[in-house]
C-alpha cells in the first residue's frame, strides 16, 4: 500500500510533468527562459522518483543528484525569472545576481568541498534571492494585469512560484539550521508545496497560451471603425 508521501509525490511528479509539457509548448514564447524552468522541473521529477524508489539509483548517484539539484536550483530560477523582466535594466540585474551567485558557489565549494556544510551555506542566500525577486515580479505583474490579460498569466506564475519560495525558506530553517527530526512532515509539505505550484504555473501559462491565439484588430480596422461610428447617430 502507497504511503501519504509516495501518493503526494506522484501527484506533484504527474502535473509537475504537465508544466514541463506546457513549458516546451510555450518555448517560442519564453525561450531560454523556459527552457531552463522546463530543465528545473525535470530535474525535481527524477529526485522525487529516486527518491521513492521508482527511478532506481544508488546511494551515491541520489546523494550527488540531490546536491547538484541544490546547486543548480537558484541559477535555472533566475534565468527562468527573465522572462518575466518588463525591460533591459531588470534583465541586467538579474544577469549580474546570477554571475554573482554563481561565483558565491564557486568560492563555497573552494573552501567546504561537496557536502551538507556546503549546501547550508549555499542554499539559505540562493532561496531568499529567488523569494525577493519573485516577490517583486508578482507585485508587479499583478498591477499590470488590469491592462493586459496575458499579465494575468505572469502574475499566475510569479505567485506559485512567490509561494513555493516562501514554503522553501521555511523547510530550509527546520531541515537545515534548527534540524528537525520530523523529516516525514516535511516531505509532505515539499511535495503539497510542488502540486500547488505546478497547477498554478499550468494555469498561467494557459492563459498565456490563449492571448496569444487571440488575433490583435488592425489599427487601420479600428480607425475605420471610430470614423463610421458617428453616422448611425
Amino acid at each position: 500500500m502507497l504511503s501519504w508521501e509516495n501518493i503526494l509525490s506522484i501527484s506533484s511528479n504527474v502535473l509537475l510533468l504537465l508544466t514541463v509539457t506546457l513549458l516546451l509548448v510555450n518555448y517560442k514564447e519564453g525561450k531560454y527562459a523556459f527552457a531552463a524552468l522546463a530543465f528545473y522541473f525535470l530535474q525535481i521529477i527524477i529526485i522525487n522518483l529516486m527518491s521513492i524508489g521508482y527511478l532506481p539509483a544508488s546511494k551515491k548517484v541520489a546523494f550527488y543528484g540531490g546536491i547538484w539539484n541544490n546547486l543548480l536550483d537558484a541559477p535555472l530560477m533566475l534565468i527562468g525569472l527573465l522572462y518575466f523582466a518588463e525591460n533591459k535594466a531588470t534583465k541586467k540585474i538579474i544577469l549580474y545576481l546570477l554571475g554573482a551567485f554563481v561565483v558565491f558557489e564557486c568560492i563555497v565549494y573552494a573552501f567546504t568541498g561537496l557536502g551538507m556544510k556546503m549546501l547550508t551555506i549555499i542554499i539559505g542566500p540562493g532561496l531568499l534571492l529567488v523569494l525577493c525577486i519573485c516577490g517583486y515580479f508578482f507585485l508587479t505583474h499583478v498591477k499590470s494585469s488590469f491592462k493586459r490579460s496575458k499579465d494575468t498569466g505572469k502574475a499566475f506564475i510569479t505567485g506559485s512560484l512567490l509561494f513555493a519560495y516562501t514554503c522553501f525558506n521555511f523547510i530550509y530553517l527546520l531541515y537545515y539550521v534548527l534540524d528537525n527530526k520530523n523529516k516525514g512532515d516535511l516531505y509532505k509539505i515539499y511535495h503539497l508545496t510542488y502540486i500547488i505550484v505546478a497547477i498554478c504555473i499550468s494555469i498561467g501559462l494557459v492563459i498565456i497560451m490563449k492571448e496569444k491565439k487571440k488575433k490583435p484588430i488592425p489599427e487601420s480596422k479600428v480607425k475605420q471603425d471610430d470614423l463610421n461610428a458617428f453616422q448611425y447617430l
